[in-house]
């Protein structure tokens, strides 16, 4: 069995993943940063793109598209779209604006792939010898092994190219079929209008967009940053001239 993967390193898989707020996640983010050093370098690399699931809550999609920064640096991103559109229940409730980043790593960025780990046979030992050890066990990686395929990266900003997919809500099937046949569906029209969002692989309620209706909304709302930007500037300003000394920094 090697001796990499030891109780301190199993432990700190296993609290990440058990996760928690926002200053747990990052404590436990730094922790694992540093115990995952004495892995190989083989852990900690990851050859394909990989897809994170974002919620931005009061933070606007434009601040993030015009400022380009990450709410957390040291997170968790999977090399399965399909698990990214699901995780946490896939979109995001009304009143949120989900996201789902793409990005391809650079071994510099990569904390561990527990995918690759898990895959690995003296790993899944070292958790079967130390399992009664590691607190919360069945918190963390009791409780989610490979489920989310994970890898852990550290990137600090994230490039408008770099925004696979954004979550929205499609009108209920009755507003849309009041704009189609001027009055309330039936049960058989509004199979027909699933099957034919189905056929466009839409559907709906929530949904992830994609593709060209994508660029189309990332492109309106860059043309919207440089005012935007501006305004924000001029409260800036407006604030210091009102209050300066609420922004000069003590000697």
């Amino acid at each position: 069995m090697s001796e990499q993967f030891s109780l301190d390193l199993l432990q700190a898989i296993s609290d990440w993943q058990q996760g928690g707020n926002f200053e747990l996640k990052k404590k436990y983010g730094i922790q694992l940063k540093s115990t995952a050093t004495s892995l190989d370098p083989e852990f900690r690399q990851c050859d394909v793109v990989c897809y994170r699931r974002i919620s931005l809550g009061k933070s606007p999609l434009w601040k993030l598209i015009a400022e380009q920064e990450l709410p957390e640096t040291i997170s968790s991103w999977t090399n399965d779209v399909s698990i990214a559109k699901a995780f946490k229940g896939g979109v995001p409730e009304e009143g949120w604006q989900g996201i789902i980043a793409q990005h391809k790593p650079t071994p510099d960025e990569v904390i561990v792939n527990l995918d690759y780990l898990y895959a690995d046979r003296d790993f899944q030992s070292a958790v079967e010898k130390h399992k009664h050890n590691i607190e919360n066990f069945d918190l963390g990686i009791g409780l989610y092994g490979n489920h989310e395929r994970e890898i852990v990266i550290e990137k600090t900003s994230l490039a408008p190219s770099e925004i696979y997919a954004l979550g929205g809500y499609s009108s209920s099937p009755n507003v849309i079929g009041h704009k189609i046949f001027g009055r309330e569906p039936t049960p058989k029209e509004i199979t027909f209008m699933e099957k034919r969002l189905a056929q466009r692989d839409e559907k709906f309620g929530a949904w992830w967009l994609t593709g060209d209706p994508l660029q189309r909304v990332l492109k309106k709302v860059e043309s919207h940053i440089p005012a935007l930007k501006k305004k924000k500037t001029k409260r800036y300003s407006e604030n210091v001239r009102a209050n300066p000394r609420n922004w000069i920094t003590p000697s």
